[in-house]
């Protein structure tokens, strides 16, 4: 443990005490910059111890086996996060043998609002993910019927974040703050981004040239970040004409956004195409989209992750930024963009010129005249 670290600790214990609670809710500002200042800067030295006990382990075991568990205790049934486990197993393979384990025996606050079916659905499209990343998948992908039966043994496995994994606490953010802190010490390249050859390509493609539009409609959940009926209508517009009729433009959303999305279509003769047509699940629709001439997602939502962890080109707009632990950020030097703050990607990915953020509602980006500029000058339009 680091002196910086215990001084973390100590601070952080010592503020949930007998004798700091008054002081906390006498000066609670101070208090509070305080104890985020400290809670960063311990998690921060637990990145680093993470990563200094890869170095050790690649030094003594070139091309040991690493392995990394997916939790759904404690891990959130999104696409988008489940993205960034997909993002270290790649980062690395490129060192290790890396053994990719998910496990639903036991459920997290995410997950208790799914039905048997919808988390057995979600569960195979995890397993069939992580397949396209992982080399040999058909050994070193697991599906676990319950936590107590992984193995893990020390002198076989090095296990990502070990104590927060065997003590069923890892969830996705400490993912996230990983492959940053990654980026930062040179641990991969641009051969560690994922990419087409990572997801299968549909079997019944489209015949003629073909870009994928996300669009958040009709969720369950954070329902203030979907897209508006109307914000549809004005971005299809948008869309058609930067890139004319020739185009086909695929809609990928879940089965009720489809379901609103092409009910607004008809009402409003908009020429769109269901992802259905093609693909029959999200790791279709992930195939179909790194295989496309463009993805473009215009708003938030989790498929868009996948393309942020890639070299492929994007267009992306009106990301709700994640304002969360601003000192972390600035210890791990992360740079921040007007458009993304992941340090991996290179400005000839992002073809959105200015991104607006709402944490109340979507905001539809404005400078569609540059877009179409940049597009055009990126050779994506004719």
């Amino acid at each position: 443990m680091t002196t910086r670290l215990k001084i973390a600790d100590y601070f952080l214990k010592a503020s949930k005490s007998p004798l700091g609670r008054p002081i906390c809710t006498l000066l609670p500002a101070f208090s509070d910059s305080l104890q985020e200042f400290f809670s960063s800067l311990r998690k921060y030295e637990q990145l680093r111890d993470e990563e200094s006990s890869l170095n050790n382990y690649l030094s003594e075991n070139n091309g040991g086996e690493v392995t990394i568990v997916f939790d759904a205790k404690c891990g959130p049934n999104s696409y988008g996060d489940f993205a960034k486990y997909l993002f270290l197993a790649k980062v690395l393979q490129s060192k290790f043998l890396v053994k990719f384990i998910i496990v639903a025996d036991e459920l997290g606050r995410y997950w208790r609002n799914m039905t048997p079916e919808e988390i057995q659905v979600l569960t195979h499209q995890y397993v069939l993910l992580a397949s396209g990343v992982v080399h040999n998948p058909e050994v070193n992908v697991v599906l676990a019927n319950s936590f107590k039966e992984i193995d893990f043994d020390e002198k076989f496995n090095f296990v990502i974040f070990r104590k927060k994994t065997l003590d069923r606490k890892l969830d996705f953010w400490n993912i996230h703050w990983l492959l940053i802190l990654l980026c930062e010490e040179k641990w991969f390249g641009s051969s560690s981004l994922l990419n087409g050859d990572d997801f299968l390509p549909p079997k019944n493609r489209p015949t003629k040239p073909y870009l994928v539009w996300h669009i958040r409609s009709s969720s369950t959940r954070a329902i203030d970040k979907d897209e508006s009926d109307r914000s549809i209508i004005e971005n299809y517009g948008r869309i058609r004409n930067i890139f004319g009729e020739k185009v086909e433009i695929i809609v990928c959303s879940s089965s009720a956004g489809l379901l609103n999305i092409f009910k607004l279509a008809s009402a409003n003769d908009l020429i769109l195409t269901s992802v259905r047509k093609y693909s029959q699940d999200f790791s279709g629709d992930i195939g179909l989209a790194f295989n496309s001439k463009l993805f473009v997602q215009l708003g938030n939502g989790g498929m868009g992750e996948y393309l942020q962890i890639s070299s492929n080109r994007f267009l992306i707009t009106g990301l709700f930024m994640d304002q969360a632990r601003p000192v972390l950020k600035l210890l791990l030097k992360t740079k921040k963009t007007p458009y993304l703050y992941y340090p991996w990607l290179q400005e000839s990915q992002i073809l959105a010129t200015e991104v607006y953020s709402s944490k109340s509602k979507f905001v539809p980006p404005t400078s569609w005249k540059e877009i179409s500029i940049n597009l055009k000058n990126r050779g994506l339009v004719e």
